[in-house]
């Protein structure tokens, strides 16, 4: 299963989450300036930087993994610490 998202601004870091019904949102992956660090096995990500673009790839999708899927972006401006959070849709 692979989930594709694109974005505008240059970044620093891309953190997916995921979000089951009645839980709070679970950190899956971060790329932190393309040191990309998975904690959730089956889950990987394909960032295309030239493109804006990242693939969050779940191999062997299952019905444990519907969900909310949730990108957060940390923009590569000097100064700036607010996050950009992306709702991506449902399982």
């Amino acid at each position: 299963l692979k989930l594709s998202c694109n974005y505008t601004v240059s970044v620093d870091s891309l953190h997916w989450y995921r979000q089951y019904a009645g839980s709070p949102p679970q950190f899956l992956i971060l790329d932190y300036s393309g040191f990309v660090t998975p904690l959730v096995s089956r889950i990987s990500i394909k960032h295309r930087k030239e493109d804006n673009s990242v693939d969050l790839i779940i191999s062997s999708a299952g019905v444990s993994d519907s969900a909310l899927y949730y990108l957060a972006l940390q923009p590569a401006v000097t100064g700036n610490t607010q996050r950009t959070m992306q709702l991506y849709d449902r399982l």
